[in-house]
C-alpha cells in the first residue's frame, strides 16, 4: 500500500472534520439515549439496540468508556478501547448503517473519538466509517510520523509520494504545514503523547524575527533549509492549540498551559502575518499584491477572535478581508468598498452546498450584489471543493 502524500494528508484532515469532532463540536449539544452494560478490561459489550440509539458502556478495569451512536433497528455493534486501553473507539458492526457518535466524555478527554457531530448547515457524505478514519489514521502514523532527527521528539515527514528531486523538497525532510496538520489531527484523534511532541519538536526552530516555525527543517533535524514562516501552518498550529485545550485542557508535557501557548501563537500571527491590521499575509512578508486565498481560514478567526485578549486585534475585520478578497477572486473584481451583509448556505437537493452571499457598497447603500458560491459538490469517486462564484 502506497503512503500518504501530503495532499492525502490534507484531505485524511478534512475526513477528519467529518467523523471526529469538528472544533470540538464546542457549541453543539447531541444529547443520545444511554443504555446499559459495563466493560471489562476495555472491553465494552452492548445490551439490546434500541430503535435510534446505541448504547454506552462504563470504562473497564484497563480500559475507558466507550459508547456507539446510532445503531438503527438493527442488532447494537460494540466498542474496543484501543491503543492500550487510552481510547474508546467504535466499531462498525451492528445496525443498519455505520454507527455514529459522539462517544462521551472519559477520564482525561472530553471529546474521544469518534464524535460525528455534524452541523444542520453543511453536507456530509453518507456511508463513511469510522474505522476507515482510524486505519487510515494508523497508517498516516506508521507512513510519516517519526522521532529520527527530531531532537528527541516526533516529526512528520516527507515520503516518496510527495514531490522531491530535482526542483522538490527533501527526501523525508519536514515543513511546518505537516507539523500543523499532524497537530490537528492529533488533537482530533486523542493522541496528546503525539500532539505534545509535534509543538516541542516546533519550538526547536523558532525564526529569529518572528518566533514562528521556519518553514522547511531538513531530515537530520541540523539544517534549516527554508526560512521564515508560512501563515497557514502558523494557523493551524494556534487552532490545534486551542482545541488541545477543549479536548484535555491543562498542559500535557508542554511548559505552559495549551491556551496560553495558544494565545502566544495568536498574537505571534497577528504581529508578524496581518497587513494593516485586516489582510492575511503568506508569512511575515507582503502587501495587497501577494494575496492568496487558500491561506484564509475565517472560521479560525472567530476562534481566535474570542481566545485572543489583546483588544486591539480585530479579527473581525481580518474576517471581512478574507471573504472581500475570496470574492474579488472570482469572475468581477470588487474594490475595498465592499462589505459582507448577510450569507447563508443550504443544501440544494442536487448533492451541493450553495452558499448565497450578499455583499453592500459602503460608499452607496443602494448597491448590493449577490453571488452563488459552491462550496461542496459531489464528484464520481467522493467529494469535491468547488470554488465557484457566480453573479446572480
Amino acid at each position: 500500500m502506497p503512503t500518504l502524500s501530503y495532499l492525502q494528508l490534507a484531505q485524511l484532515r478534512s475526513l477528519l472534520l467529518v467523523s471526529v469532532l469538528p472544533a470540538l463540536a464546542l457549541a453543539c449539544s447531541h444529547p443520545s439515549t444511554v443504555g446499559t452494560g459495563d466493560g471489562s478490561g476495555g472491553n465494552i459489550s452492548n445490551g439490546t439496540a434500541g430503535s435510534s440509539a446505541g448504547h454506552s458502556g462504563s470504562a473497564g478495569a484497563n480500559g475507558s468508556a466507550g459508547g456507539n451512536g446510532r445503531a438503527g433497528s438493527g442488532s447494537g455493534g460494540s466498542s474496543t478501547a484501543s491503543d492500550g486501553g487510552a481510547d474508546a473507539v467504535v466499531s462498525s458492526a451492528g445496525g443498519s448503517g455505520p454507527p455514529r457518535g459522539p462517544t462521551p466524555p472519559a477520564p482525561g478527554m472530553k471529546f474521544p473519538f469518534p464524535q460525528n457531530r455534524q452541523s444542520a448547515n453543511c453536507v456530509y457524505p453518507a456511508g463513511y466509517t469510522n474505522d476507515v478514519v482510524l486505519a487510515a489514521y494508523n497508517k498516516w502514523k506508521a507512513d510519516t510520523v517519526t522521532n529520527a532527527g527530531a531532537g528527541g521528539f516526533r516529526r512528520v515527514k516527507r515520503t516518496q509520494s510527495d514531490f522531491t528531486g530535482t526542483g522538490g523538497l527533501e527526501l523525508e525532510s519536514t515543513v511546518s504545514e505537516g507539523i500543523g496538520y499532524g497537530m490537528l489531527i492529533a488533537v482530533y484523534m486523542n493522541d496528546q503523547a503525539l500532539f505534545d511532541d509535534l509543538w516541542r519538536y516546533e519550538q526547536l526552530w523558532p525564526n529569529d524575527k518572528t518566533g514562528l516555525m521556519d518553514w522547511y527543517i531538513n531530515a537530520a533535524g541540523n539544517m534549516r533549509l527554508g526560512t521564515g514562516p508560512a501563515t497557514d501552518a502558523d494557523e493551524d498550529m494556534a487552532f490545534a492549540l486551542v482545541m488541545a485545550d477543549r479536548q484535555w485542557g491543562g498542559k500535557g508535557a508542554l511548559a505552559s498551559n495549551y491556551i496560553d501557548i495558544a494565545k502566544d501563537q495568536i498574537s505571534k500571527i497577528w504581529n508578524n502575518e496581518i497587513y494593516q491590521s485586516k489582510l492575511l499575509l503568506p508569512g511575515n512578508w507582503g502587501d495587497w499584491s501577494t494575496v492568496n486565498i487558500s491561506y484564509f481560514a475565517p472560521a479560525y478567526y472567530r476562534v481566535f477572535d474570542n481566545v485572543d485578549t489583546d483588544t486591539t486585534h480585530d479579527w473581525q475585520a481580518v474576517i471581512q478581508t478574507a471573504y472581500e478578497r475570496e470574492a474579488s477572486a472570482g469572475s468581477k473584481l470588487h474594490d475595498k468598498d465592499l462589505k459582507v451583509l448577510a450569507s447563508k448556505c443550504h443544501d440544494d437537493g442536487a448533492d451541493r452546498w450553495l452558499c448565497e452571499v450578499t455583499f453592500i457598497s459602503q460608499s452607496d447603500p443602494s448597491e448590493r450584489l449577490f453571488f452563488d458560491i459552491v462550496a461542496v459538490a459531489r464528484a464520481a469517486d467522493g467529494w469535491a471543493l468547488k470554488s465557484g462564484l457566480c453573479k446572480r
